[in-house]
C-alpha cells in the first residue's frame, strides 16, 4: 500500500507507476523495509531516468510491458538494487 501512496496534486507518470508496480508485483522490494519504502522507490526511479531512460520511453510509448521490455526492467531493478 506504501508505494500507491502519491502527494496530493502531484500524480505520478504512468511509465514511473508501472516501473513500481512492476517492482511490487514481482517481490523486488520485499527486502525493503516499509519505512523505506518512499526513499526507496525515489531512488529507484531516480536511477532509471538516469541509467535507463529506453525503458520509461517505451513503457509510454507502447502503452504495453512486452517481455523484452519486462526482462530489462527487472534487470535493471536488480542493478539498483545492488547499489
Amino acid at each position: 500500500v506504501e508505494v500507491l501512496k502519491q502527494p496530493q496534486y502531484q500524480p505520478m507518470p504512468v511509465d514511473q507507476q508501472v516501473i513500481v508496480i512492476f517492482a511490487v508485483t514481482n517481490g523486488l522490494i520485499d527486502d525493503v523495509n516499509v519505512p523505506e519504502i518512499k526513499e526507496w522507490e525515489k531512488g529507484l526511479l531516480e536511477f532509471m531516468a538516469a541509467q535507463h531512460p529506453e525503458i520509461a520511453d517505451e513503457i509510454r510509448t507502447r502503452k504495453a510491458l512486452s517481455d523484452d521490455v519486462s526482462g530489462r526492467l527487472k534487470k535493471a531493478i536488480e542493478e539498483y538494487k545492488a547499489l
